[in-house]
């Protein structure tokens, strides 16, 4: 464990020494050693040898499994306040260059090289001792081939950022009230580092393995979880997530917060694409999106730090449409918004999702058809799971959902149709949008007729946009017995 500086108030010898019985009795037992960097406040009102006095140097190395940690003392704001430091620091990282054993070195110490705050208050005084560390840093992971992170404390906030592959890790405040909004990391918590030695090694580049991973433990008192309690079948609304500290600090669960999502066995996390076909609903982490697959019950769950939350979703699933009386325009019409699928050429898959109602997972993606009875035949409504791209009031946006595929009447005698232009061909018009109707073609196959209608769709434009643009769709197809 590290104790990255500011855990006394004041630099009396009294302080410390109420600071290390606190420290002995809550760690007694404990499987592993304890280390205490010091901060601004081990020198607040007092030298920093009462600091030493309790906890030893203020400086030093140890080794963990394959890692290299350097402690640093930053308690000035300048490090080379103590010369010596900075000859360790050099030296040391010159040795684990050297050393096979070693893969990765942490570097700690109170005080960031630069604050990731606008006011830029909390960080090495020096610029350009800061600015000589960072290239130092920089320079080892080129040079050697092995990870190295800055790990610091002072600011009040948490953050953590990358330059030329090196993590700055900054710890917020664990007790004391943050320095900042929560939307820049204010709030109180700890982090736990998990280091992976074996991933140490690099190949000089700005990505590497996952050497270091940073989990932002965020103090919750209380955590709420709202969800939209009643979605209909291709429907989709929005999770959100408020912590509580300290009675009246709530603020949105977001990044730089660690936090994970679960749920019931029917909810799946991740792209509502990528869900199984018996997942009631998925949840998207990404945008907080929850999207309603199939009838059913789900629940969504989530854990910070030591508090769960959840919220159940109750999913009705689609009722066939009334049935109309036979009429010459089809009942279901391409909406203006999107542009449907084509209907592949080919039946796909073992089963036929266009004829047969239900929910069907075939090539990859998902299908809903229902189908109802139309005057002496059925016809069956083809939805596929889609993303479309729609028009709001603030542009172009990306849609998932059901989108309408096209529309089959069954199979039946060819004379019932002889009046109706859905299953005669020609070109015709109703309701003021044109029509073409294509029977026994090559595109049919005999004993079927396919009719398409002039809409206007959503099209890329060539330049990275959208335009809308008129053009025929397949909508429906007439089927007879032959």
């Amino acid at each position: 464990m590290v104790i990255n500086g500011d855990l006394v108030d004041e630099a009396s010898p009294e302080d410390f020494q109420l600071a290390k019985r606190i420290l002995d009795e809550e760690l007694a037992g404990a499987d592993f050693p304890y280390y205490y960097v010091p901060g601004n406040h081990e020198i607040m009102g007092g030298a920093i040898t009462n600091f030493e006095a309790a906890f030893g140097a203020a400086t030093g190395v140890f080794d963990v499994q394959d890692t290299r940690f350097i402690r640093l003392n930053s308690a000035t704001g300048k490090l080379a306040s103590d010369f010596s430091q900075i000859e360790l620091l050099q030296d040391q990282l010159v040795a684990a260059k050297a050393d096979p054993s070693i893969t990765g070195v942490v570097v700690l110490s109170h005080m960031p090289t630069n604050d990731p705050l606008p006011t830029k208050g909390s960080q090495l005084s020096d610029r350009n001792e800061a600015d000589m560390i960072d290239s130092w840093l920089q320079k080892f992971r080129a040079d050697s081939g092995k990870s190295i992170a800055l790990v610091a404390g002072h600011v009040g906030a948490f953050d953590v950022s990358r330059v030329d592959g090196v993590p700055y890790v900054v710890n917020g405040n664990s007790g004391k009230g943050p320095a900042s909004t929560p939307q820049n990391g204010g709030f109180t918590g700890w982090t736990m580092l998990g280091i992976d030695p074996s991933s140490g090694l690099t190949d000089g580049s700005s990505t590497t393995a996952d050497w270091l991973r940073v989990e932002v433990n965020t103090r919750v008192d209380e955590l709420t979880l709202t969800a939209p309690a009643d979605l209909s079948v291709g429907d989709s609304g929005q999770a959100t997530a408020a912590a509580t500290q300290d009675g009246d600090r709530t603020f949105d669960v977001a990044w730089p917060s660690s936090l994970a999502w679960s749920g019931s066995t029917n909810l799946f996390v991740g792209s509502a694409a990528d869900a199984p076909s018996t997942a009631v609903a998925a949840f998207d982490p990404a945008t907080r999106t929850i999207t309603a697959l199939r009838g059913g019950e789900a629940e969504l769950r989530l854990s910070v730090n030591d508090k769960t939350a959840s919220a159940k979703v109750t999913v009705a699933a689609p009722s066939p449409s009334p049935t109309p009386t036979l009429s010459a325009s089809p009942s279901s019409k391409p909406s203006a918004t999107s542009e449907p699928s084509a209907v592949p050429t080919t039946r796909p898959g073992p089963v036929d999702v266009y004829t047969t109602p239900g929910y069907h997972s075939v090539n990859g993606r998902e299908w809903l058809t229902v189908c109802e009875p139309y005057s002496s035949t059925t016809r069956c409504y083809t939805n596929i799971w889609a993303t479309q791209i729609k028009q709001t009031s603030a542009g172009f946006a990306q849609v998932s959902g059901w989108a309408f595929n096209n529309l089959t009447y069954l199979k039946s005698d060819r004379s019932l149709w002889a009046s109706n232009p859905l299953g005669t061909a020609g070109n015709w018009t109703s309701g003021g949008r044109t029509w073409r109707t294509e029977c026994d073609t090559a595109r049919t196959g005999r004993g079927a007729c396919r009719n398409y209608v002039e809409a206007s769709v959503l099209s890329p434009d060539g330049d990275g946009g959208y335009a809308w643009k008129k053009q025929e769709l397949f909508n429906s197809i007439v089927l007879f017995n032959r």
